[in-house]
């Protein structure tokens, strides 16, 4: 199903979600004529949003009420939210020094930019899980994050929301395993926070980022960056 519904769709879906197992005349209430709104049940059946049941009555899908939960009260547009992922600041003392695992981007956007390595949360995934599941899959590492930080991040470029994201930042400072030097979105390599800032390339927030690991408790941030390019 399309960001977009057609009017109609729109108006069965918000029908439909005010009551279930409604029958055809139920959700007519518009009185379109037979075929055509027989028609806009069959697009809304194909795309298995909504489903006939034995008796001759209609109701939403699981899809269907997932889908149509983000519909918002008037318009046919499905409300958008910012992403959701796990950002992890994987750290070592060695002589003396704080060494964080930098990963510079080898994939647009922000492509070689340097600061922390992460994935998206999978549907139906805890943060934790998605946290534990990137330390192996970008970096080949074992360990417990902790939960430090979540940011609500929305960049802009002049009047244009290029990115809304959520980021919980785990901290790993416990970690097993040889590491890969090469993960699937850049290359991993230990600095310290020095060494990163003085590339000259480093990804904005990541400061505050490492120091919202040096809090107690879990924080929330949330702010808008305006950006020159994307």
């Amino acid at each position: 199903m399309n960001a977009s519904l057609n009017p109609t769709q729109a108006d069965i879906l918000r029908r439909m979600f005010e009551q279930d197992g409604l029958r055809f005349s139920e959700i007519n209430t518009a009185k379109l004529p037979t075929d055509q709104f027989s028609y806009h049940l069959r697009q809304l059946m194909k795309a298995k949003l909504i489903e006939k049941l034995p008796d001759e009555t209609y109701r939403l899908t699981y899809l269907g009420k997932k889908q149509t939960i983000m519909l918002p009260s008037e318009g046919t547009k499905f409300i958008q939210q910012g992403f959701v992922a796990v950002l992890l600041i994987v750290s070592q003392q060695k002589e003396g020094q704080e060494l964080f695992l930098a990963h510079q981007r080898n994939k647009v956007p922000n492509k070689g930019n340097i600061g922390f390595f992460g994935d998206k949360v999978r549907y139906g995934e805890d943060t934790e899980g998605a946290a534990k599941r990137a330390l192996t899959l970008q970096a080949g590492l074992t360990g417990e994050p902790h939960l430090h930080s979540i940011w609500h991040l929305i960049d802009k470029i002049k009047d244009t929301v290029v990115e809304d994201k959520y980021f919980f930042i785990y901290g790993v400072t416990e970690f097993q395993g040889e590491l890969q030097r090469v993960g699937i979105t850049g290359e991993n390599k230990w600095m310290t926070f020095q060494e990163m800032k003085d590339t000259g390339e480093l990804f904005h927030e990541i400061e505050n980022f490492i120091a919202s690991t040096k809090s107690e408790g879990v924080t929330y941030h949330e702010q808008f960056t305006e950006r020159e390019s994307y």
